[in-house]
């Protein structure tokens, strides 16, 4: 919802002279997960939907999957890193115990 107020205020500002919403804050949430509601809100508001801003929606996508690899990337290292705390031992008999019971 933040996604979409933030567009429908810079569709009104962009018509009234108002001070606009920065495109660097468009790439910021997109990067943090809300390209879906900023998608949805340029489609349906025909906002920044133009021909001359093919590269600002490219850059939107790419923060967006750069934003989802990069946290793909820290899950993988904090379950790695939570794996490799543990003792070996502990492992072993979870598995074990795990296959006696099946």
């Amino acid at each position: 919802t933040l996604c979409i107020s933030l567009v429908a205020y810079d569709k009104i500002a962009s018509k009234r002279g108002w001070q606009r919403t920065w495109e660097k804050t468009f790439r910021v949430l997109s990067f943090l997960g809300g390209f879906p509601g900023l998608l949805l809100a340029f489609l349906v508001m025909n906002h920044k939907t133009g021909y001359k801003k093919q590269t600002f929606r490219r850059q939107v996508f790419a923060s967006f999957v750069f934003g989802i690899l990069l946290k793909l990337f820290l899950i993988r290292t904090v379950l790695r890193t939570d794996l490799h705390l543990l003792p070996k031992e502990s492992i072993g008999r979870t598995m074990g115990a795990q296959d006696d019971a099946g």
